[in-house]
């Protein structure tokens, strides 16, 4: 290898470094926005109410399982649409029965884990968000797929 082909020291990047601020970047651009959001969800802080939480765009939520309170503050932000994602396995209570007694529209395509991540899954994923076009939309999911 001659000199010429070689990375000098000044574009050599440290993956652990871009990982690290990676990672930072994406925390801080999930961060940032709760202010914004906050105000375009009713004023519902829906951040303080969901652990995990996470907001890929604005009409995106993804969150963990739900429960009888975090369905009100959802209806109450706004939001118009409910995707669980869950196996029937892992929910704690009726659902479909909340969500649609909130006002929102419920759908439900279980996913255990990457096994299950075959294209009629996403093709069937696709479908649900293009029906629901330009509306809030919610992801629920439980354990983190494998």
């Amino acid at each position: 290898m001659t000199s010429q082909n070689m990375p000098s020291e000044e574009n050599v990047i440290d993956v652990d470094q871009t990982d690290s601020s990676i990672a930072t970047d994406t925390v801080a651009a999930n961060d940032s926005g709760a202010n914004i959001h906050v105000s375009a969800d009713n004023g519902v802080d829906l951040a303080d109410i969901f652990e995990p939480y996470f907001r890929p765009d604005a009409n995106t939520i993804v969150c963990g399982t739900l429960d009888d309170e975090k369905v009100a503050a959802l209806a109450k932000a706004g939001v118009e649409l409910v995707i669980n994602l869950q196996p029937d396995d892992e929910l704690s209570f009726d659902e479909a029965s909340a969500v649609e007694q909130a006002g929102m529209h419920y759908e439900q395509l279980p996913i255990s884990g990457a096994k299950e991540l075959k294209q009629l899954k996403i093709l069937a994923f696709d479908n649900v968000l293009r029906q629901h076009h330009g509306k809030k939309s919610l992801c629920t999911v439980g354990r983190v797929i494998e």
